[in-house]
């Protein structure tokens, strides 16, 4: 039974068992991305909110920064949280030039604060960097909106629902992956009386840590130096990165912890094979190569390109298709002008796309000749799925979470350089038969699951690990 009434909790909703576990679910991390194109690990969130949203035992809450608790939503976040699970667009800056506030803008600041005022006063000005005078003044404008929204409506108690009621039976929490690295994380969850559950994606940051920000890098160290003293659990998303944490583990000293974690493998694609799609229209009539994820170092975006720069002085251009990179705009974008600066004749070859909605992937991966995916390390790797799902076959990286992901059907590049991509790809793209037959290994073998069913297994693991009031541990 869906949840209609937004403040209700558990107790609330007919659950009068004091036995039965009530289940707390933060989106705290949704709400702060907002609408933006979501990257991985937030369509994996959306995918789990969307299944909790339907679920009368299951209570969503949000984190009270200023007083250090969880809340319920109260119904306008709910109205926004929804309209982000629905998929929906907001065309903010349409509204701004017509001399309107954007839709539900307050709500936006109030959750992802000032990087969003950064983004809708570059776009408003429709600059290719950030900043001037003009730039400055609509982003001071924007924040000033922002803090006098936040500021009115705490002030007449809507700044966020009431706090879930109190209750004698076991309770859990599933803590946001935004939320999970803040050392408040745990004590909110203890003063909600829930057992804080994590789901960790990987640990890229710690393992390599030159591929983040230094802060991101001792945050995430710090997250796993505070679990480890506690008893708290863990799920991760695949068996390669509980091996990862475990390793991690016992070189810090702490032997037993795998049987803390439990692996919910994602195993499935996070965007529906079946659903309507709507061609890219630059990419129409053309034969091309796909690798779906965000632009940065650690994806090796730059790698392919490198790859794409020989190819085209290998083979003949009916043989080449083109190389097209979907993903988030990030750090890898300004190597990747270097290199097709460097090579103008691929340049017509290559096209990198940053603002791609669900149908338009879609589309994408119905029409691509082959998926490509040359992470140097992943939890996962979404694009992997989602290729399979598709009955699109992709060439990947050697890491471990990729050949999990590909269930060990496709082909993997051992080596990193643009060399090992190049010996690959070229007889691929010479015998066309031999991704064809590709094709046909994943109709007879692959293994396909959805994304319902993985979120049943992350909230069915959540539940699993409800108890009594855990012990304030550090």
């Amino acid at each position: 039974m869906p949840i209609d009434d937004v403040n209700a909790t558990p107790t609330q909703a007919g659950d009068t068992a004091t036995d039965m576990p009530a289940i707390f679910l933060d989106v705290s991390g949704i709400l702060q991305w907002g609408h933006q194109p979501p990257t991985g690990i937030q369509r994996v969130e959306i995918a789990i909110a969307r299944q909790a949203a339907e679920r009368a035992d299951i209570t969503l809450v949000s984190y009270d920064r200023l007083k250090g608790r969880y809340h319920t939503l109260t119904p306008a976040h709910r109205s926004y949280l929804d309209s982000i699970l629905e998929g929906s667009r907001l065309n903010q800056i349409a509204e701004l030039r017509a001399g309107q506030l954007p839709s539900q803008l307050g709500l936006q600041l109030q959750f992802r604060g000032k990087e969003l005022g950064r983004q809708i006063a570059q776009k408003y000005i429709g600059a290719s960097t950030r900043g001037g005078l003009h730039y400055t003044a609509v982003k001071t404008a924007i924040r000033l909106y922002g803090r006098l929204y936040a500021l009115s409506h705490r002030l007449a108690g809507k700044a966020h629902g009431p706090a879930p009621a109190s209750s004698e039976g076991p309770r859990a929490i599933l803590i946001s992956h935004e939320f999970a690295r803040n050392d408040a994380a745990r004590r909110a969850a203890v003063h909600l009386g829930a057992q804080p559950v994590y789901l960790v994606y990987d640990i890229i940051p710690i393992r390599q840590p030159q591929f983040v920000s230094a802060r991101f890098a001792a945050t995430m160290d710090a997250f796993i130096n505070r679990w480890l003293a506690t008893d708290d659990p863990m799920l991760t998303i695949s068996q390669a990165v509980k091996t990862d944490i475990v390793a991690l583990s016992r070189d810090r000293g702490h032997e037993n912890v795998a049987h803390r974690i439990q692996v919910c493998p994602l195993g499935s694609s996070l965007a529906a094979s079946d659903a309507a799609s709507r061609p890219i229209e630059i990419l129409l009539n053309r034969r091309f190569a796909l690798y779906c994820s965000s632009l940065t170092p650690h994806k090796r975006q730059d790698v392919l390109v490198d790859a794409w720069i020989r190819l085209n002085r290998l083979l003949p251009a009916e043989d080449l298709p083109d190389l097209v990179l979907i993903g988030r705009a990030g750090k890898i974008m300004p190597k990747i002008d270097s290199l097709l600066d460097g090579a103008p004749e691929t340049r017509s070859k290559v096209h990198v796309l940053t603002d791609i909605q669900d149908d338009q992937l879609a589309w994408a991966y119905r029409n691509a000749s082959l998926g490509l995916f040359a992470s140097v390390n992943e939890g996962w790797g979404l694009g992997v799925s989602e290729s399979l799902a598709y009955g699109l076959p992709i060439v990947h990286s050697a890491a471990p979470s990729l050949r999990e992901a590909s269930q060990g059907l496709m082909p993997v590049v051992e080596g990193e350089t643009a060399d090992a991509w190049v010996e690959m790809l070229k007889p691929l793209f010479l015998h066309p038969e031999r991704i064809a037959a590709l094709r046909e290994t994943i109709k007879a073998q692959y293994q396909p699951g959805t994304p319902g069913d993985f979120a049943r297994d992350v909230l069915s693991a959540v539940a699993s690990h409800a108890g009594p009031r855990p012990a304030d541990q550090i």
